[in-house]
């Protein structure tokens, strides 16, 4: 089975369990909660014939919406990657790329042993982001009057992701720490590209 249907494959799983709990959780009074979320962390490298790329950072701020009585929740995220680029023959070429994006995604919460679910919770992540990265070449200057800007380019694309992730939450106080790990994937006119990004931050309510 390839990447993207592995993705969507997970994706389908979360929502038809949350689904089931969503059915379960019928009559009950509680409303829907609201938390923001920020975190940042690392973004491994990535190989490709010609042109890698090294590690990168990574950081994205969210807003979630989820219902005390399901396991399931909904987030929509703004993140931004940066990574530099790794040229195999050197020549003074360096260049990085950049990837804003925006990304909403179902989160639904694997049952844990009583004795630690009111100190960690695991969940499963998965859902789809629009990105658009931005990709800059430049070549060192031979001529010490021109900056090496004067032979800089940069070029920009739309590109259509989807995303997987395992993450766990601690309770800190009212607030919550969190950790995931992610596989993304994103795809431009005839190419795709992976990472794997590494992350901690905090989940604040913002109701009670």
């Amino acid at each position: 089975m390839n990447a993207p249907l592995t993705v969507r494959a997970a994706a389908i799983a979360i929502a038809l369990a949350g689904a089931s709990s969503l059915a379960a959780a019928q009559g009950a009074s509680h409303g829907p909660v609201f938390d923001v979320l920020a975190g940042a962390g690392v973004v491994g490298p990535h190989a490709a014939p010609g042109i890698g790329r090294t590690d990168g950072l990574f950081a994205m701020a969210a807003v979630e919406t989820r219902t005390p009585a399901t396991r399931l929740g909904f987030r929509l995220e703004a993140r931004v990657q940066r990574q530099d680029l790794e040229f195999p023959t050197g020549g003074g070429v360096s260049g990085d790329v950049i990837t804003p994006s925006l990304a909403l995604a179902a989160r639904v919460d694997i049952p844990a042993p009583r004795v630690v679910a009111d100190v960690f919770t695991p969940y499963l992540l998965a859902g789809a982001s629009l990105s658009r990265p931005s990709t800059r070449f430049a070549v060192a200057s031979t001529d010490p009057h021109v900056p090496d800007a004067a032979y800089a380019q940069t070029s920009s694309e739309i590109a259509e992701g989807t995303l997987a992730g395992l993450g766990v939450r601690f309770r800190v106080a009212r607030a919550a720490a969190f950790a995931e790990l992610r596989y993304e994937r994103l795809a431009t006119a005839g190419r795709a590209t992976t990472t794997s990004p590494l992350l901690v931050g905090l989940r604040v309510p913002l109701t009670r």
